[in-house]
């Protein structure tokens, strides 16, 4: 069963304590039975004073009876433990889940009904823009979803086991009883440490590029006017009038001196560059259940400019991707998953982190000409004329492979796939 967001969160884990405790009660009560049957009737019985045809097969029924409520509270034992291992399983898968929504609410990311994190606008830290708790929200929350699909599927089996009994004194359950009791027990052994790994951390970030001081040096009228005018009245016009709509956007928005962050749409993105949508893909190789993902990986479009949009607007970026991949009951898979983005949106000539130069920027080109050097339109931002600001998107996705080891390819948002 695919365990969806809403369920899990407002599972009633009482309920389920509550069906351990009895079950474990007639346990108990069928244990005290046995024992008081085998020292009240079976010793008797089996003492050496009763003898002849009709004591053998008094023996004989008996001894059979006693297997019987011996091999049924072995069955109960696994119910109970299966209840135990419910318990353990959905309750950690709980636990995460709240403390995926805790670190949601402390950054201000919000959460929709159905379980997916988005980002507002406004100002945010350099160092720790909204997108990262989003993504690491996001990914507490699918790993609790499979912590919860992984103990339904582990137990809902042995729970089956109760329909085994039969009325026939030859049914196979006496034969299986002790052997479904050992593989239920191995089951709820692994349990804890499975639980553990599917709720791992996740790995740690490194800052793109120290924050440049803001409107520290003074200005330079002549030079400072003259290379803000050649990118408010030359660049955006630029952009906009070849359809590069997103260069423009966010070249605009830096000139606009806010500092403000600006949100992009993933999704919009892997459409404009199949090359990065191939890469999404790939994270999930041939598919299988499991958890599925990514730390932030830079993607450079290099010498394959599939969208001079993007190309102009962000050049490379910083991805993540988190998801999972499950099996309905009918064999089906689904595959729910979430792309982040991120880029600051800076300039300068060198890529400066921890204080440390790491790299160099190219100056500004368009089709190969020239147009304004890096140092001075990080000048502007010196200065005080533009800010610098940080770049962020999220998105969300949900495949329907159809039967285990088809795979159609086709992607869709999460709102337009029906619902699991």
């Amino acid at each position: 069963m695919l365990v969806d967001f809403q369920s899990l969160q407002n599972f009633d884990l009482n309920r389920l304590m509550t069906a351990q405790q009895d079950w474990s009660a007639i346990e108990d009560a069928l244990g005290e039975q046995s024992v008081d049957y085998e020292q009240s009737v079976a010793a008797p019985v089996n003492d050496g004073t009763w003898t002849g045809t009709a004591a053998t097969d008094a023996q004989r029924r008996v001894a059979r009876s006693l297997d019987k409520m011996v091999a049924t509270t072995q069955y109960l034992d696994t119910v109970r433990q299966a209840l135990d291992g419910a318990v353990t399983g959905i309750g950690a898968a709980q636990a995460h889940l709240r403390r995926g929504l805790e670190l949601a609410a402390g950054h201000d990311v919000a959460v929709s009904g159905d379980g997916l994190t988005s980002l507002s606008g406004g100002s945010v830290p350099w160092y720790d823009p909204q997108v990262l708790a989003a993504m690491d929200a996001q990914r507490m929350i699918y790993q609790a979803q499979f912590m919860a699909y992984n103990t339904d599927r582990d137990f809902v089996p042995i729970l089956n086991y109760a329909t085994k009994f039969g009325t026939s004194d030859q049914g196979q359950w006496l034969a299986d009883a002790e052997n479904d009791l050992a593989a239920t027990q191995q089951v709820t052994e692994l349990l804890p440490n499975q639980m553990s790994g599917l709720s791992a951390g996740g790995p740690p970030v490194r800052p793109d590029t120290d924050a440049q001081p803001y409107g520290v040096e003074l200005r330079l009228p002549l030079v400072d006017t003259a290379t803000f005018d050649e990118l408010f009245y030359g660049g955006v016009p630029y952009f906009a009038v070849h359809g590069w709509n997103n260069a423009a956007a966010l070249l605009l928005h830096w000139l606009l001196n806010t500092g403000a962050t600006a949100l992009v749409d993933p999704s919009e993105m892997m459409a404009a560059m199949p090359a990065f949508g191939a890469e999404v893909d790939q994270v999930f190789g041939p598919g299988g259940d499991g958890l599925y993902e990514t730390g932030w990986v830079n993607f450079s479009p290099g010498n394959d400019i599939q969208s001079e949009d993007w190309y102009y607007a962000l050049n490379d970026f910083r991805y993540r991707i988190v998801g999972m991949i499950r099996t309905d009951d009918h064999g089906n898979q689904y595959r729910d998953y979430t792309v982040g983005v991120k880029k600051p949106y800076v300039f300068g000539p060198d890529i400066v982190v921890g204080g440390q130069v790491v790299g160099h920027r190219h100056d500004i080109t368009v089709h190969g000409f020239p147009v304004i050097t890096q140092a001075a339109m990080e000048h502007l931002h010196l200065v005080g004329i533009a800010q610098n600001f940080i770049v962020q998107g999220i998105s969300h996705h949900s495949d329907r492979y159809g039967a285990i080891g088809t795979r159609p390819g086709q992607r869709a948002d999460r709102a337009g796939m029906p619902a699991v």
